[in-house]
């Protein structure tokens, strides 16, 4: 079941969703592709692409906790 965010102004809702793994996404507007949130928000923490070989850990254990004091980059 697909949620959706309220967006400002004359911006689209930004569609969300739970993937069968547990892991929020988000469809980007842009590429229409369906984006992990937890690894965007770990991009923006580290200003680029998360590596090859490289995964984001949830340090809580909670799928849903994105924030980014709760990620760490492992390999």
């Amino acid at each position: 079941m697909a949620r959706h965010r309220k967006g400002s102004g004359n911006q689209r809702p930004l569609q969300t969703r739970v993937n069968r793994s547990g892991y929020q996404q988000f469809k980007d507007p842009n590429s229409g592709q369906w984006v992990l949130t937890h690894r965007r928000v770990a991009e923006k923490l580290v200003g680029g692409p998360i590596g090859a070989g490289r995964e984001v850990h949830h340090i809580d254990g909670n799928k849903s906790n994105n924030r980014a004091s709760n990620l760490r980059i492992v390999s």
